[in-house]
């Protein structure tokens, strides 16, 4: 079987059901990091894999999992990669074109910075990502990413690792064709579509393009 997209999905703040259903209905394979079995249980989704170590999710619902025959992956506490982490692995391991990250933002700043910064490690493989929560969505960017307009207001561009040399920008309000915008500048900020499609290419750097409403 060829997998296009899996959604991976952690234990953070859980986006609305309506936004998380449309995506769950877009993928091939869902894969949950442990306290999320007990988000895909409310909604009643069963995840073709549940992966962890299990110290948030609750008995009841892991039995639950192991009685539908679930494939579970448990890992012991002591680790050195976080649960979404793991799950992510097992994801690329399937080698699909798109993986769909959801519940990996919340209060917990750390956890947070760290699971943006785990897109990398994705897009290193060569496997299109990105990260979706109620009001965002963030992708990394190496070298050209296309988009579409209608969905969100505005688009920002953040250099994370060095400075972008080389930024292009069409379909944009502000538009550039050799922009270099340095690494914790704010210069990226905020632009807005204006055609139906837009596109940001980069020569030089890696970054965060986040398309976001208020």
């Amino acid at each position: 079987m060829f997998i296009i997209r899996i959604l991976v999905i952690g234990g953070g703040k859980f986006i609305k059901e309506d936004i998380a259903k449309s995506i769950i209905n877009e993928c091939d394979i869902i894969i949950a990091a442990d306290g999320a079995g007990k988000y895909l249980y409310d909604l009643d989704v069963m995840p073709d894999m549940l992966v962890g170590d299990f110290d948030t999710l609750e008995k009841n619902i892991l039995d639950f999992y192991k009685r539908k025959k679930v494939n579970i992956c448990e890992f012991s506490p002591i680790k050195d990669k976080s649960d979404l982490e793991l799950s992510i692995d097992l994801a690329m391991e399937n080698n699909p074109k798109e993986i769909i990250i959801i519940g990996a933002l919340g209060t917990r700043m750390d956890h947070s910075l760290s699971n943006i910064m785990l897109l990398f490690h994705i897009l290193d493989k060569n496997i299109n990502v990105k990260l979706i929560d109620n009001n965002n969505e963030i992708i990394p960017i190496k070298d050209e990413i296309i988009i579409d307009s209608g969905k969100y207001e505005y688009v920002s561009l953040l250099p994370i690792f060095d400075d972008l040399e080389g930024v292009e920008l069409k379909g944009f309000e502000y538009e550039s064709d050799n922009l270099y915008i340095k690494k914790s500048s704010t210069l990226g900020i905020s632009n807005e579509i204006k055609k139906d499609k837009a596109s940001i290419k980069i020569k030089s750097g890696k970054g965060l393009v986040i398309l976001s409403n208020d």
